[in-house]
Order: C-alpha cells, then structure tokens, then sequence
C-alpha cells in the first residue's frame, strides 16, 4: 500500500482481498477517501500465491549506483553582464 503500512506483498493482497478491510472489518484511516471502485477479489490461497509471484517477476536487486561526479559550478554570466543586458533591451 502507497502510505507503508504493509510491509509485503502478501500483506497488501491479504487487505484488498476482501475488498480493501482488514481482519477488524476497518478500512483506513480515512474512509471516505476509499474509491467505491475497491471490491471483494474473492482470490483463493493459490491466487494469491500466484498474485504475488507474478508481481514478484517485475522485482529485482536495489540497483546501486555511485553518485556521478558533477562539474565545477560556474555562473553564465556576472551580474554586471547581466544588467548590462536588460538595460540594452
């Protein structure tokens, strides 16, 4: 779920399930935010399994990378440049 409440993705198929609520019957914090859209998916424990393998197979390794080296900051121009510019308009 977007906000991290879930920690896998077992958990995240377990809530939605039976259509958005947990095993208390509650939704979330803010229920009238919850779309009507969110219905019961009636998955059995084998879809589920299958659920979250397939969205597994689009997981991999962090990639880690190390950070670019940048260029020396330099300005375009200087600020008399510049106010000499504006004044020419």
């Amino acid at each position: 779920m977007h906000n991290g409440v879930f920690y896998t993705l077992e958990e995240v198929v377990d809530f939605y399930n039976p259509g958005g609520v947990d095993e208390e019957g509650r939704t979330t914090l803010f229920p009238k935010n919850k779309s009507p859209l969110i219905n019961p998916l009636g998955l059995t424990d084998q879809d589920k399994e299958d659920l979250v393998a397939f969205l597994e197979a689009f997981s991999g390794p962090e990639i880690m990378m190390e950070k670019p080296e940048q260029p020396p900051y330099a300005p375009l121009f200087t600020k008399a440049e510049l106010k000499a510019a504006q004044e020419a308009k």
